[in-house]
């Protein structure tokens, strides 16, 4: 949270939104749990399973990332 008030109030309510996202637990791909945190930058990992995953910087899918994993699920059934 920022303490300082050098910004806007819509840029702090953004960079908020951001860390929430970031320190958010996310369901794992593999083995289903809601235990998958952010390890670096764009680097994900499940504590449970202990599976690696690399998504977005601050949440765990992007947009862009949803839809080339459903592009790709579409041309795996051709």
């Amino acid at each position: 949270m920022l303490q300082s008030h050098k910004f806007g109030a819509r840029i702090r309510k953004l960079v908020v939104a951001a860390l929430r996202a970031k320190k958010a637990l996310y369901e794992c791909p593999t083995c289903g749990k809601m235990k998958v945190t952010n390890r670096s930058f764009a680097r994900w990992e499940c504590r449970s399973c202990e599976s690696k995953f690399t998504g977005g910087a601050y949440i765990f899918t992007t947009e862009t990332g949803a839809i080339a994993n459903r592009m790709v699920k579409e041309y795996q059934k051709l």
